[in-house]
């Protein structure tokens, strides 16, 4: 009866939401383009796991139980080990902590592709030993990754070489990332805590991994693969944000703009922007992170023609159905600036719950636009005075449903509003797109309200009129029933005199 009730709650939610990935993998595709957009040294556990993998994939589901439950046995035991040469003041521990750290990468990677229908009977089931798994994987983690100070200590110690100390870390983290729906109460901030302290330590930890590479060539790759999958494994954070909101495991969304109130979504879209403008230094062109984020960046060669202002470029992103115009020679010509960047991505300030297409809230596809100058410093953009070369964003509206007003993300005041933004309807080849033109550079998006703070006052009023109403009727009744007993009272003592 519980899993006919849990489908009952969720099978509406799958209805009107868009989830964050396909189930249906391509895996030779996927594998290769990972690991091909890097640049530098991959640890051989990591090239050498495409052809586990691949067998773990074909084998009996029950085949498949007994290797992960076997991988999780060694976690434990080399945990204990661990525990053990700590407490003996043994300091060859090491080795033992790089096996925990394959061994680990492992178990989460052939978790992620063990996929859990919530159309099935056994949904719940499959979760909860998903999450059994993942679970003394992520308390090893945070016993030996829980402190920054630590994990920079870490990065030193592991095997000779810093740089791959650094991506043992980062791949074991990363192929975390990769399961969302396994994630305990709680879990999620351990796995943001190392990714925090990565990105913002990486100005204290990068001269020591610089020190041992020879050509500025290979020190610029390295610097931008640590920084792609620091930036993969944050737009894959998200997804687990999404599923603790849905699990209760953080507070709930608001019902009808399907904003998180939790702090934990807030610091993951600062971190995202902190890293995606370090991005900048490794020049301008296409950057494929992850299936939940993909950036464009344009640099000013200097010179910009005013003549020129009236030039633009499209960048299309067909999965989100998103459309972005660009007068790029204007914007950078008119502040100043060094680039500028356009980013598509999933937020982790929205539930899951918003896509919905019949009563609206708001689309967590984002899409930010950023001016950066020669220091690599963001440049506030509140108005750019020609209205005609100002950015125009376009979101397919069959994708959207109710979701029609053009609204941005105001982080001083953590709110979703519509100020300084032109909303219209256009045709495209016979499809109908909202079009979005800002005055001012931010987060954009688009949703069913204008201003999120007055929802949620809305919100409460109504909250608060229904108690108001409620505490109404239960005291009408209680009084209905006092006088009732008083008035048998009264009557009982006439009779007895």
């Amino acid at each position: 009866m519980r899993n006919i009730f849990l489908i009952l709650i969720f099978i509406p939610i799958i209805i009107s939401i868009k989830w964050p990935w396909e189930w249906d993998w391509d895996f030779d595709f996927d594998w290769d383009s990972f690991i091909n957009n890097l640049k530098s040294v991959i640890p051989t556990f990591i090239t050498d796991m495409k052809s586990k993998i691949k067998d773990f994939m074909n084998k009996a589901e029950a085949d498949k139980q007994q290797i992960m439950e076997n991988l999780n046995s060694e976690i434990s035991a080399l945990q204990q080990k661990i525990k053990d040469d700590i407490a003996q003041k043994k300091e060859d521990f090491e080795n033992e902590l790089k096996n925990l750290m394959e061994k680990g990468t492992e178990v989460a990677k052939y978790l992620s592709y063990k996929v859990c229908d919530i159309a099935q009977m056994d949904y719940e089931d499959c979760r909860n030993n998903k999450k059994q798994l993942l679970l003394n994987l992520l308390n090893a983690v945070k016993e030996n990754f829980g402190q920054c100070s630590v994990v920079i200590q870490q990065i030193t110690k592991v095997t000779e070489s810093a740089e791959l100390n650094l991506k043992y870390i980062l791949f074991l983290v990363n192929a975390i990332t990769e399961n969302p729906d396994a994630i305990e109460k709680g879990k999620t901030q351990v796995v943001y805590d190392i990714l925090n302290c990565l990105q913002e330590k990486i100005e204290y930890y990068w001269p020591i991994i610089s020190a041992n590479l020879a050509k500025g060539e290979i020190s610029i790759n390295v610097k931008e693969d640590i920084t792609n999958l620091l930036l993969s494994s944050y737009s894959k954070l998200v997804n687990m944000i999404q599923y603790d909101e849905l699990d209760g495991n953080i507070e709930k969304a608001n019902n009808k703009t399907g904003l998180i109130p939790a702090a934990i979504s807030k610091k993951v879209h600062q971190g995202i922007f902190k890293l995606l403008k370090r991005i900048n230094e490794f020049g301008a062109g296409f950057y494929n992170i992850s299936a939940n984020m993909a950036l464009n960046i344009i640099t000013n060669p200097g010179n910009l023609d005013v003549n020129a202002d009236s030039e633009f470029q499209w960048i299309n992103d067909d999965n989100k159905g998103i459309k972005i115009k660009l007068h790029s020679n204007y914007m950078l010509r008119e502040k100043g600036a060094s680039s500028l960047q356009a980013v598509v991505f999933e937020s982790p300030l929205v539930s899951l719950r918003a896509n919905s297409a019949k009563e609206g809230g708001t689309s967590n596809t984002f899409v930010g636009i950023t001016l950066y100058d020669k220091d690599g410093n963001e440049i506030v953009v509140k108005d750019f005075p020609i209205e005609d070369l100002r950015p125009e964003i376009f979101f397919k509206k069959r994708l959207f449903g109710a979701m029609e007003k053009c609204l941005y993300y105001n982080e001083e005041k953590d709110t979703i509003e519509n100020t300084g933004i032109l909303s219209a309807i256009v045709n495209f080849d016979g499809e109908e797109y909202i079009k979005c033109i800002p005055k001012h550079l931010s987060s954009f998006t688009i949703g069913s309200y204008e201003n999120s703070s007055e929802v949620a006052n809305n919100e409460k009023e109504k909250n608060y009129t229904t108690v108001i109403i409620i505490a109404s009727v239960v005291g009408a009744v209680g009084l209905l029933v006092g006088g009732f007993f008083i008035y048998r009272c009264v009557r009982r003592r006439k009779n007895f005199y």
